[in-house]
């Protein structure tokens, strides 16, 4: 049995700074709910992935369970980001645990001093005491990309940042079994393959540029999908461009481009020929949310397959963890 998606809504914009925490989720989570055509009495299961120290809430998973209507039901908390709260509810389906589950993540950085909580990511007895944060870290992971590809790649591409500042938001999925979706009689996708991987704190040089762990989550997402060759068998990509060199990284570790072809890959990518449609959404330009961005780029995967009316297949990629540390890789097809 596999999970499909039946429902997604990404709620941001300047006007959701306003809202406490709790209002945000449950706001998105009862528009999710709307838009699916369901009520909170028929969810079975409740994914989140609440974090204190992203929150700024003791127990935090305690504060914002009531907000995704959790009362009285099964609720799984994944302390890190909503990819991974995405992974646990799909397990959920799979294994016949659950046949409708609710699926949250959200991002509040506007209320807290984000670069103190990139230290605490860090390995605590070498890098915390270091000032690193995302920012630092994501120089020091482009830098490696630009000595690993050459000077032929960073002119194609350049060094711009992708990514915007991130930005107050709150993405829900609802999942379903297979069995459940195809009765709705409404458009939906199935969760085909995904996997999952972390890298250790100890990276540096050559490893930084090569994302092992999101080789490793590819992998076996693509073995899932039952997927020989993914850049003959994706339609489009959502993935974590921090910076064009970051995007040139995770295409060669998703194996969407020959490890001695980069520089003509980054060309193509900058001219935007690739054969794979390579973030249409306008990647974390337009969808940074923080550690909410990857379950957004599933969200907007679903979205854009669901609206599409014809059989075609999505991968969203999410990183999270200072350094992209931890990559997951899920590989979506409209049904």
């Amino acid at each position: 049995m596999k999970a499909a998606i039946i429902g997604a809504k990404i709620l941001a914009g300047p006007e959701v700074s306003t809202l406490s925490l709790e209002e945000l989720i449950y706001r998105a989570a009862s528009a999710a709910l709307t838009e699916a055509g369901l009520s909170i009495r028929e969810i079975d299961q409740v994914a989140i992935a609440s974090s204190d120290g992203l929150d700024g809430r003791a127990i935090s998973s305690m504060v914002t369970a009531g907000s995704v209507g959790a009362y009285r039901k099964s609720i799984i908390n994944s302390s890190s980001s909503g990819e991974h709260a995405l992974a646990l509810g799909a397990l959920q389906i799979m294994a016949g645990r659950s046949r409708l589950c609710l699926v949250a993540n959200w991002a509040k950085p506007s209320e807290g001093p984000m670069r103190e909580v990139d230290r605490l990511g860090m390995d605590p007895f070498f890098y915390r005491p270091l000032p690193l944060s995302r920012v630092e870290l994501i120089g020091l992971q482009a830098e490696a990309m630009a000595a690993a590809a050459g000077p032929d790649c960073v002119a194609k591409l350049g060094a711009a940042p992708h990514a915007a500042p991130s930005a107050d938001g709150a993405v829900v999925l609802i999942l379903a079994s297979e069995e459940v979706a195809r009765g709705r009689k409404r458009p939906y996708t199935i969760v085909d393959g995904f996997g999952w991987a972390s890298d250790s704190y100890w990276r540096g040089g050559e490893e930084m540029a090569l994302m092992p762990s999101l080789a490793k989550a590819a992998a076996r997402a693509y073995r899932m999908a039952g997927i020989d060759d993914p850049a003959a068998s994706v339609d489009f990509v959502e993935a974590m461009d921090f910076t064009p060199l970051h995007l040139l990284m995770i295409c060669r570790a998703l194996g969407l481009c020959p490890a001695d072809g980069l520089a003509d890959f980054a060309g193509a990518l900058a001219e935007r020929r690739t054969r794979i449609r390579i973030n249409p959404s306008g990647g974390l330009a337009n969808r940074d949310y923080d550690f909410a961005s990857g379950l957004a780029a599933v969200a907007v995967s679903h979205q854009r397959l669901a609206e599409g009316g014809g059989k075609a297949r999505a991968l969203a990629h999410a990183a999270s963890a200072n350094a992209a540390q931890a990559n997951s890789v899920f590989v979506l097809e409209a049904a």
